[in-house]
């Protein structure tokens, strides 16, 4: 098999040609390349994130979370945690990608998801 890394803007890479799989990792949030990689994705592609934007994953500038994920996050404290944060986090970023599918009428498949103190990465 063959691999072919690229770099360059994440829409403008897309859309010019189909790829079995694509990681995303942008300085912070996915969102925002979400609807170029699942518009121009093909059916049985995999599709990975990493996403460093924890402060609003994981609850902490709850108007940030709600701006970016469209979720509140119910019993997060501004710079506080509790005991479920990681997974939330996860649940949110996972929830995007399935949000950016549906509007392209598609589907998506978690197949791994690992968050740490400073990332989180998902392979939806």
């Amino acid at each position: 098999s063959e691999v072919d890394v690229r770099t360059g803007p994440a829409a403008a890479l897309l859309c010019a040609e189909g790829f079995d799989f694509v990681h995303l990792d942008p300085f912070g949030s996915c969102v925002p390349h979400l609807d170029a990689a699942m518009q121009s994705l093909p059916h049985g592609a995999v599709l990975s994130m990493t996403a460093t934007d924890t402060a609003a994953l994981y609850g902490i500038y709850p108007n940030l979370t709600h701006r970016l994920y469209g979720a509140r996050v119910q019993g997060s404290v501004a710079g506080g945690r509790w005991e479920c944060w990681r997974e939330v986090g996860a649940r949110l970023l996972l929830g995007a990608a399935a949000r950016a599918a549906a509007r392209h009428g598609r589907g998506v498949t978690p197949l791994a998801c690992v968050a740490r103190e400073h990332f989180l990465q998902a392979r939806p």
